[in-house]
């Protein structure tokens, strides 16, 4: 049996993100993973630790009616998986809607992730990995 990718486990993580599968995620997120969602720039909002996931989920329920993130590239690095694709939303209280391009950032370490950062500026994600802006395919 061929072992699975990083791509194939940042996959795996990001459609039982969408399920809140939490067994499917404990058997991909390291217990110490980082969680930095599409809020992070404005609230400073990090979830870390054992109950990162149920903080996670209940603050995305407190601050988002509704939210999607479609996929359309990933690349894979020596410890990581970029992901670009878009995020649409629909703001819990105000009802504003959000359709930016995004881009996510998993860290893997032993195979497992570590950490998964969401990122509204691609440029920015390309800059955590070091890598050159052009590398950008929107």
């Amino acid at each position: 049996m061929t072992p699975e990718s990083k791509i194939e486990i940042a996959q795996r993580t990001s459609e039982a993100l969408r399920r809140r599968d939490l067994d499917a995620l404990g058997e991909l997120l390291a217990p110490d993973c980082e969680i930095v969602p599409i809020r992070a720039d404005v609230e400073q909002t990090v979830f870390r630790g054992p109950d990162a996931l149920s903080r996670f989920f209940a603050a995305t329920d407190e601050a988002w009616e509704s939210i999607t993130a479609e996929s359309e590239s990933r690349r894979e690095g020596p410890d990581w998986v970029l992901g670009f694709g878009r995020i649409r939303a629909r703001g819990r209280e105000s009802g504003a809607e959000l359709d930016v391009p995004a881009a996510a950032v998993y860290r893997f370490r032993d195979g497992l992730i570590t950490a998964i950062r969401v990122y509204t500026n691609r440029a920015d994600a390309l800059a955590d990995l070091g890598l050159a802006p052009e590398g950008d395919p929107a």
